[in-house]
C-alpha cells in the first residue's frame, strides 16, 4: 500500500471521512487551506502532538500525528488540504474552523 494508506490504516482512519467532506456545502478547498492551520492550535491546546511519521517532496507532506490518545493525518500539497482524524478531534478541530470562520 501507499504511505497515505498506511497511515490510515495505522491510525485506524481507513473509512474515516476527509474534513472538508464532513464539512459539506458552504465550504470550499479554499476554505480549508486558509483556515485549518489557524484552527488546528486551537483544536490541540492542552494535548501532546507526537509526530509518528512524514513524508515531504516538493510538491508537500504528508505526516501523521498522535494527538492525546487520537490521531491526525495531513496530507497537504499545492492543491488540496486532505485531512483525517479520530472523531473527537475532528469535532474539535471543525468547531474551530467554524468559530475562526464566522468571524471573518
Amino acid at each position: 500500500m501507499n504511505f497515505e494508506g498506511d497511515c490510515l490504516r495505522e491510525a485506524g482512519l481507513l473509512d474515516a471521512p476527509s474534513l472538508l467532506s464532513i464539512l459539506g456545502e458552504g465550504w470550499k478547498e479554499d476554505d480549508v487551506r486558509r483556515i485549518y492551520p489557524l484552527a488546528l492550535p486551537q483544536a490541540t491546546t492542552g494535548r501532546k502532538v507526537e509526530l509518528v511519521r512524514q513524508l515531504a517532496d516538493v510538491d508537500g507532506h504528508s505526516r501523521l500525528f498522535r494527538v492525546g490518545q487520537y490521531y491526525l493525518f495531513e496530507s497537504i500539497d499545492g492543491w488540496m488540504h486532505d485531512i483525517f482524524a479520530s472523531e473527537p478531534l475532528m469535532l474539535d478541530i471543525i468547531a474551530a474552523m467554524q468559530h475562526l470562520k464566522q468571524k471573518e
